[in-house]
């Protein structure tokens, strides 16, 4: 991305409360089954079905140009959704703790508007420490409690699913790929795609082609 270059969508996300859970699980049997769900996701979970994803996609963007109760029942068709697929990954070992300080919260959106905006680059930790105006020591320790991630772990997961977007929608070179969004070698590429996804870069680009072929 060029510096001054707008994104048209970078991210997309639904906001609900944890009072509409209750509320339902207060009269709906049916949603107390989710609980088992709930509670993987305040660890955060990475979904990994190459044939489920197009469906969920499909769904937030029904929930986006929806409204009133159809908003509503697409919201909750997208989690049971989420919710019964078994291939996926818990991102922590801990909790996620929701950060209320005004003054960290700016510090850490700054930082991740930075590393979204130059991932693709050699960013370090410490460019981003000092764009924050903490020493790399304290950033270190703030990012991974806020994230779960270490620094170097939260950048390779990055650009692995900025690849994924390019081998789904692209025909460009697997190395081009590789390239493109910041890893410096093919091996290291393969090797970091290969832990995250659990497949190789060209079975990824097979099974999203699949899924498009049939959908």
């Amino acid at each position: 991305i060029e510096k001054g270059e707008r994104v048209e969508l970078r991210d997309r996300v639904i906001n609900f409360s944890h009072d509409l859970i209750t509320a339902c699980d207060s009269v709906f049997p049916e949603t107390r089954a989710l609980a088992p769900f709930w509670q993987r996701a305040e660890y955060g979970i990475e979904f990994l079905d190459a044939t489920k994803i197009p469906e969920a996609v499909a769904l937030f963007e029904e929930i986006a140009e929806s409204t009133g109760f159809r908003r509503l029942t697409r919201f909750w068709t997208l989690i049971e959704l989420l919710a019964a697929m078994t291939d996926y990954r818990v991102l922590s070992s801990s909790t996620y703790l929701p950060i209320t300080d005004e003054k960290i919260l700016n510090r850490l959106n700054q930082a991740l508007d930075l590393i979204f905006e130059h991932y693709h680059t050699g960013i370090s930790l410490e460019e981003v420490a000092a764009h924050v105006n903490v020493s790399p020591t304290y950033f270190s320790k703030f990012f991974k409690k806020a994230t779960g991630h270490r620094f170097i772990e939260f950048i390779n997961s990055l650009r692995i699913n900025k690849a994924c977007e390019h081998l789904a929608h692209s025909d460009e070179p697997i190395t081009e790929i590789c390239f493109l969004v910041g890893f410096n070698n093919i091996a290291n590429f393969n090797r970091r795609f290969y832990d995250v996804k659990k497949m190789t870069p060209s079975e990824y680009r097979k099974t999203s082609l699949d899924v498009l072929y049939q959908s």
